[in-house]
């Protein structure tokens, strides 16, 4: 697992045990967990899109 991805999935984790993880970051979650049984990179972006939704209601 690459930092990034580690620092990624520690963020959707506070989300989810928060219940704050909203359907995007649901997604964000299995693509992020697809992406590391592949062993690639995590997107750069996904922290700004993770950082984005944490406010919005369900």
């Amino acid at each position: 697992m690459s930092p990034d991805q580690l620092r990624a999935l520690k963020q959707l984790r506070q989300l989810f045990e928060e219940g704050r993880a909203n359907p995007q970051q649901i997604k964000q979650l299995s693509d992020l967990l697809s992406l590391i049984n592949q062993q690639r990179p995590v997107p750069r972006d996904w922290d700004t899109d993770i950082n984005d939704n944490t406010d919005k209601k369900v």
